[in-house]
C-alpha cells in the first residue's frame, strides 16, 4: 500500500465503480470527514463517463481506490510540474523568455496562467486570471 502525501497526483481506480476509472486528483491536506483511512482528494480531471463531479470538487476516497501518478516536485520554485517541469523544453518560463515576454508583466502572467490552467485543479480561476492580464494588456495597447 502506498503512503500518499499532500500534493500527490493520483488516478482513480475504484473497483466496481467504472465512472471514476481514469479520473485524476490531487491529495489535499484536509482530513476526510469519514473514519480514519479515507483521504481527501481534489478532482483534477473527471472521466467523460462521470457527470456527477466537477474539477475542483473534493471527494473522500480509500487509499486502495487510487494509484500514484506523480509526487510533487521537491523544488516548487525551480521547474514545478504545473508549469511544465524543468526538463520540458516548453516549460512556461522558457516559452515566455523565448517570446520576449519577460519584458511585459501582463503577457508573461497571461502565459503563465494559460500554461498551468489544466494542471493545478483551479482551471476557471486560472482562466479568469489569464483574462484579467490580457484585458490589462489590451487596455494599455488601446491607450497608445
Amino acid at each position: 500500500m502506498t503512503d500518499f502525501k499532500t500534493g500527490d497526483v493520483v488516478t482513480f481506480c475504484m473497483p466496481d465503480f467504472a465512472p471514476w476509472q481514469g479520473g485524476k486528483g490531487i491529495v489535499t491536506a484536509e482530513q476526510s470527514r469519514y473514519a480514519d483511512g479515507f483521504l481527501k482528494v481534489e478532482i483534477l480531471e473527471v472521466p467523460p463517463t462521470n457527470n456527477a463531479q466537477r474539477v475542483g470538487n473534493k471527494v473522500d476516497v480509500m487509499p486502495e481506490w487510487i494509484k500514484l501518478v506523480e509526487q510533487p516536485s521537491a523544488d516548487m520554485v525551480n521547474g514545478p510540474s504545473h508549469y511544465g517541469g524543468a526538463d520540458n523544453p516548453y516549460e512556461a518560463i522558457k516559452v515566455a523568455e523565448a517570446w520576449g515576454f519577460e519584458k511585459n508583466a501582463y503577457l508573461f502572467n497571461a502565459l503563465k496562467y494559460l500554461a498551468r490552467a489544466e494542471h493545478k485543479g483551479r482551471k476557471v480561476e486560472d482562466l479568469k486570471k489569464l483574462q484579467f492580464y490580457v484585458a490589462r494588456e489590451i487596455s494599455l495597447e488601446e491607450a497608445k
